[in-house]
């Protein structure tokens, strides 16, 4: 066991006060992870990976910007976002949290998704996207890249709709491959409307918090409502211009 986690495990057990319990906290939790598996220990302070079910009885962990859920043969029964220590009860009789294990199948697992913000996932458009500028008179082509970050606001929608139920870990790189397509869809149409809003073409890299609020709005439904994330900022960090583009920006200028 990794030397820090078998500190976090230790420092765990003694706060709960029952070294007999079995204890779980989060698998591997990195800034780009957006959901991993809950590993848990025995009283040895062995992990046991293998397992295919929590044991009852166990205390799950649940630390700041993060959300627990427990599933039950891959159903989600019960979730909290309160950061503490929980037992997993299996008794119908318990009236405590985590008590509608009531018909088990007996294959109980621990997930915990990420609610930070989660920075620095690159874009880029391949192709050359069309902007009318009107103080130029002409349909421009520009490439843009940069950044955008998200956040999961709805977690329970996000692990039903977004998650492959056979993964135990999934991170931001692999839901960005998944999306990137919608993400640039909506950039287009994002640029498009800042095209009939007047905005002169190099303005655009200063107007990154507009377009981060329109391509918001455009993916609201898609990723906010279905999904359970949404897109918290976007940072343009260059726009470039084709050939042709080039050229009427350059001989506007020399006319000036």
């Amino acid at each position: 066991m990794d030397f820090e986690v078998y500190e976090e495990v230790i420092m765990g057990i003694n706060k709960v006060g029952n070294p007999d319990k079995d204890f779980i906290i989060p698998g591997n939790m990195t800034e780009h992870t957006v959901l991993t598996k809950g590993v848990w220990y025995n009283k040895r302070k062995e992990q046991q990976k293998e397992a295919e079910t929590i044991p009852n009885g166990a205390i799950a962990q649940l630390f700041d910007n993060q959300f627990m859920i427990v599933t039950d043969g891959g159903k989600i029964v019960d979730w909290t976002d309160e950061p503490g220590y929980y037992e997993i009860v299996k008794s119908s009789a318990s009236k405590g949290f985590f008590s509608r294990f009531k018909n088990s199948t007996l294959r109980q697992q621990v997930y915990y998704i990420n609610t930070k913000e989660i920075t620095g996932i690159k874009f880029g458009t391949q192709t050359p996207i069309g902007y009318y500028d009107k103080f130029y008179d002409a349909e421009m082509f520009i490439r843009a890249h940069g950044t955008y970050s998200i956040r999961i606001t709805d977690p329970v929608r996000f692990y039903e709709e977004v998650v492959a139920k056979d993964q135990d870990e999934v991170s931001i790189e692999e839901v960005n491959a998944q999306y990137l397509m919608e993400f640039l869809t909506a950039l287009q149409v994002t640029i498009n409307k800042m095209s009939e809003q007047g905005e002169r073409i190099s303005y655009l890299p200063s107007k990154a918090t507009e377009l981060g609020q329109i391509l918001a709005g455009t993916l609201d439904h898609d990723w906010r409502q279905l999904r359970g994330f949404e897109i918290e900022s976007v940072a343009i960090a260059s726009i470039s211009y084709d050939e042709m583009s080039k050229r009427l920006i350059e001989k506007k200028n020399m006319e000036k």
